[in-house]
């Protein structure tokens, strides 16, 4: 490993060569330690998992977008040579589960509530014969009224009320559901105010009101939905393709009806997430299939049934309003944020809220409101999704700022610099900022931007812009993450952890910290993750939160183990256990480097010779937990001195072509800046950037689910849009810096990226297409056919900004 190269114990004494910032392992671009496993093809995935006897599951789905079941009839399935159980509601005994408000089933009861919903399920000893079988099935249904439009859904008096029962269902503790009784397909509301926003709306010299609207969209991992279950007499093992392990149990002992130590999840490989897998879409229907048929079941999506089967991204209407003065000093915000949650509220429980935390992030704004709805239609369901609400709410305000600008005869970067938050201020939700990059990133990419200023030239049909936006992504609080370490007798230092590798390379930032903290290489220690009866109790790999998280709790277990280890040193080398420390495996005074002693030696050898341990002392095991704690909230105006664990902020130039002929925009660069503290892996940092880039190119140009009806017509790669490699710049077109603002709190200053990495893009995409072709958009997808009208508008002498 490059960072311990130079790594030599000289005359006993172990030399430390680190980087600048003092550090060895970390900040250093080490290889991926699940790397070779998947660039050979030897990594597993559920999908690729067989268990003897294992039987397949499959779903029927509901084609009616709303309706009553009267009836279901599956005798006929039943009779096939090789179905072995059919599944309805009733085996399920009508519980009903959620992330926060519990309003959802496993299979339908009673009632569907859009196109796609599971009904029914199958197991066969084939998935052919299961396929079969799911024709066999006739269900009587009785269809009743749908509504699609969120805004219609949200009304005082919508056309359906989709959820009669909503005040009666239960919810988690520390979550309120914020109901209201005259929008009663309105699932959770939230509120963040602060100053008066009327006044500062009467002291603006200019005042800009915009409607924005975003797409449904989905998560597109490369890995369908997998699951496999299989029972031990009342213990039910699932192996799961999920990113989130223990919130994963959690649920299906809520729609199963299991005590906690009844459920053990099993994480294998996972093929992308991007918050799409933590829910129970196959995992709840394998567990009851095997439940009845007392063999393991597989149950494994088609790419039809991710789409709508699965959950998408949050579709939403925002109305901004901002208010300014003359000279660019935001004085006023104003913003309805609705979000169209589909069938059932899912995350979208914590969506709407979490939203709000995108809104007050970037810039000081003294009066502000943002009033955030979570809305049912009869749409599928919509759920957790990289940014977590953040990208829609911030589409609306980077275009905004934009607008605002050219209002004002201001630059752009110039004015979001004049309103940016500064190290100690308050956001408009009264927490105190620390560790915002936000203005170095701007500035950095603003000034590549001007490096290519005169190189690209319009030519015949094909104009070019550049745009710039400015991101961030909060992440979650209160919040806590355990780490257990482990210091075997040959030397080797373990860490179990609960937070989840997705691909995004949380094994080997732990392995990096692991080795920081035992001043060894990487090969010498090792993380073991993915199994909740193996490894802690965490909240999971979401919200950008496992390095920061479980990185300081790391360090805590590392410190403990260390102490136990120091402890049993002392005795040998009949020191201070104060004067100790630890390299390479070896144990040596601080003072006198000679007198040492290998971690091996400390323990010894069984009697019998089967193994090691350490006399009357024990094993050497860290264990500690590291909790983020939160400040009080007002509960009237949503505000409080600390409700995240932190921000990262980062921000995005891109260059575009149009052709005016065809409206096809092209990307041509894009140059970035992010701020994540201390980078632990920096490559890992540039990936995570990249990949976000390419996400926000593709809801900003391509992805869009269709429907008619509430039926999706492009529930497939054939037909729904996603960015190629053609589509996304590489190499030096793609332009990547890291700025680290470092955080008191995080491990070694670090903080969490991975979401914030396609906040920004989408505007940025939009803002340079107005400065190609002076069409503003306000809908993503942004489509050719839009851009065309725009341009035709701007022929015919009108000033239409969007058709």
């Amino acid at each position: 490993m490059e960072a311990f190269a130079e790594n030599k114990l000289m005359g006993g004494c172990y030399r430390d060569v680190t980087s600048e910032n003092g550090l060895g392992s970390v900040g250093h671009s080490v290889p991926r330690v699940d790397g070779i496993a998947k660039a050979t093809g030897s990594a597993m995935y559920v999908y690729d998992m067989a268990l003897p006897n294992m039987l397949w599951g499959k779903i029927l789905r509901s084609p009616h977008p709303h309706a009553r079941i009267k009836s279901i009839d599956y005798s006929a399935a039943l009779r096939i040579p090789g179905v072995r159980a059919v599944l309805t509601a009733d085996n399920f005994k009508h519980r009903l589960y959620g992330a926060g408000l519990h309003d959802q089933p496993i299979l339908a009861q009673a009632v569907v509530r859009f196109v796609g919903e599971a009904v029914a399920a199958v197991a066969a000893d084939t998935p052919e014969i299961a396929e079969r079988a799911l024709k066999e099935i006739v269900v009587d249904y009785e269809p009743l009224p749908a509504v699609f439009d969120v805004e219609e859904a949200f009304s005082t008096n919508p056309p359906v009320v989709i959820h009669p029962d909503l005040p009666k269902y239960t919810h988690s503790p520390n979550m309120t559901p914020g109901l209201i009784p005259e929008r009663p397909n309105v699932y959770k509301s939230h509120v963040i105010m602060s100053g008066d926003i009327d006044e500062g709306f009467a002291k603006a010299d200019l005042v800009v009101e915009n409607r924005y609207e975003l797409a449904r969209i989905q998560h597109c991992q490369m890995e369908p939905h997998c699951a496999i279950a299989i029972w031990d007499d009342d213990l039910l093992t699932v192996y799961a393709s999920t990113n989130t392990l223990y919130p994963v149990k959690g649920k299906l002992c809520q729609a199963l009806g299991l005590s906690w130590g009844k459920v053990r999840v099993i994480q294998l490989t996972v093929g992308g997430g991007f918050g799409g897998k933590q829910d129970l879409v196959a995992a709840g229907v394998a567990a009851g299939l095997s439940k009845v048929t007392g063999k393991p079941v597989k149950v494994a999506f088609t790419r039809a049934e991710v789409f709508y089967g699965a959950v998408t991204r949050h579709p939403a209407v925002i109305y901004l309003r901002d208010g300014v003065t003359r000279d660019g000093q935001l004085l006023a915000r104003d913003i309805l944020f609705i979000q169209n949650g589909g069938a059932y509220s899912n995350y979208g429980f914590l969506t709407t809220v979490t939203g709000c935390f995108g809104a007050v992030g970037s810039y000081r704004i003294p009066n502000f409101r943002i009033r955030s709805y979570g809305v049912y239609t009869n749409e599928p369901v919509a759920g957790a999704f990289r940014g977590f609400g953040n990208p829609q709410v911030q589409w609306a305000i980077e275009t905004q700022m934009d607008i605002i600008a050219e209002k004002l005869g201001i630059d752009p970067v110039e004015f979001r610099l004049k309103n940016i938050l500064k190290e100690g201020e308050r956001n408009p939700a009264g927490e105190i900022v620390h560790s915002i990059g936000a203005a170095e990133c701007l500035r950095k990419v603003a000034e590549r931007v001007k490096a290519f200023e005169g190189k690209y030239k319009n030519s015949g049909d094909v104009v070019y812009g550049w745009g710039i936006a400015l991101g961030n992504k909060y992440s979650l609080a209160p919040t806590a993450s355990t780490v257990i370490v482990k210091i075997h007798e040959d030397g080797v230092v373990e860490a179990r952890v609960g937070v989840d590798e997705v691909g995004q390379g949380m094994q080997t930032v732990m392995s990096q910290i692991l080795a920081e903290e035992f001043k060894t290489d990487i090969g010498s220690v090792r993380v073991i993750c993915g199994d909740t009866d193996i490894c802690p109790y965490d909240e999971a790999s979401i919200s950008s939160r496992a390095t920061y998280m479980a990185g300081n709790a790391l360090r805590r277990a590392a410190t403990e183990a260390k102490r136990q280890l120091f402890e049993r040193a002392s005795r040998v080398l009949e020191m201070d256990p104060g004067e100790l420390e630890v390299a390479q495996g070896i144990v040596f005074s601080k003072v006198d480097p000679l007198k040492r002693v290998r971690i091996s030696d400390l323990f010894t050898v069984n009697r019998l010779g089967w193994g090691r341990y350490v006399s009357e002392l024990g094993e050497i095991l860290g264990k500690a937990t590291f909790y983020q704690a939160t400040s009080p909230v007002d509960r009237k105006t949503g505000t409080g001195e600390r409700l995240t664990s932190f921000y990262t902020h980062g921000a995005q130039a891109v260059l575009v072509s149009v052709d005016v002929r065809t409206g096809r925009v092209n990307i041509e660069r894009v140059i970035s800046a992010f701020d994540c503290g201390q980078p632990i892996n920096p490559q890992l940092c540039e990936g995570q950037i990249e990949g976000g880039t390419g996400m926000g190119i593709g809801s900003a140009l391509y992805e869009k689910m269709v429907f008619v009806d509430g039926k999706q017509l492009n529930a497939g790669f054939t037909d729904y849009l996603l960015p190629t490699t053609e589509d996304v710049p590489t190499g030096d077109k793609n332009e990547v810096y890291l700025i680290p603002a470092l955080h008191r709190d995080g491990p070694y200053g670090a903080k969490g990226l991975g979401e914030g990495t396609m906040v920004a893009t989408a505007p940025a995409i939009g803002n340079a297409i107005y400065n190609a072709i002076g069409v503003r958009c306000f809908n993503l997808p942004i489509e050719p056919h839009v851009l065309l009208e725009g341009l035709e508008a701007q022929r015919k002498g009108k000033h239409r900004e969007e058709g």
